[in-house]
């Protein structure tokens, strides 16, 4: 880089200290990342990075792959305190900084920075709404857990949740598997086995107990889920003290 070139980038940088750049402007880019808030870090990032010193002033190419490796190394560390695993977040980084040594142009690196941080704040994103969706699953269990001895139906947990109903069916079967009617059954006749192996309700009393809307249904049920009759399963696992 010939003289010229690092003279305009020294008084470049003068010109953006003097504009009052501080460090709590570079955290309220880490912490839209932390936020997962993509469009906000897009918003936030400017053409040049943010301002920095000057270590090795022979050399600002190398200046700014020293710094973009620390802030790379800083994005990391964020994505991992907003959440994200340390695989995930070393695996980005390693990209980044194969990327960032292909760079060629101190521009190259402006633009591998930029593309760092809205990467991290992706990751982070991603991650967050996965985990709010993972608690909508799990607190479906809950609700149909709580409420096993009650009539349950799909649009009463939504709207318990504060969703769609079509939203939560589809949350539940992409991360259990199987649907939230399915579910409700399993628990049923799961509360089901343990009346007719620890009490003396009749199988009527239970399926009415349960909620069943009729005893043949839950019979029919409760084959297809366990290979046998409520009173098959009776017979064969009452335990006599009771």
């Amino acid at each position: 880089m010939d003289q010229r070139t690092r003279t305009n980038y020294r008084m470049k940088i003068e010109d953006e200290q003097i504009g009052n750049h501080t460090f709590a402007e570079e955290d309220a880019v880490w912490q839209l990342v932390r936020e997962g808030d993509v469009e906000g870090v897009k918003k936030s990032l400017r053409v040049s990075q943010p301002v920095h010193p000057l270590i090795i002033e022979h050399d600002v190419k190398k200046n700014e792959e020293y710094m973009a490796v620390s802030g790379i190394a800083t994005l990391a560390r964020v994505a991992i305190g907003a959440g994200i695993t340390s695989a995930e977040s070393f695996l980005l980084s390693d990209l980044m900084l194969r990327k960032l040594s292909y760079s060629k142009t101190i521009q190259d690196i402006y633009d591998v920075m930029i593309e760092a941080h809205i990467s991290y704040a992706e990751l982070v994103r991603d991650h967050l709404e996965t985990r709010s969706m993972n608690n909508y699953v799990e607190d479906c269990k809950k609700d149909i857990i709580k409420n096993i001895f009650k009539s349950i139906s799909l649009s009463d947990i939504a709207k318990d949740l504060g969703i769609q109903p079509a939203y939560l069916s589809r949350l539940f079967s992409e991360y259990e598997g199987q649907t939230v009617t399915d579910f409700i059954h399993e628990q049923k006749i799961s509360a089901a086995k343990n009346m007719l192996m620890y009490s003396d309700r009749s199988i009527a009393e239970i399926a009415d107990y349960l909620k069943f809307n009729s005893q043949s249904y839950f019979g029919k049920l409760f084959k297809k889920l366990t290979g046998m009759t409520p009173k098959v399963y009776r017979d064969t696992h009452h335990l006599p003290e009771f």
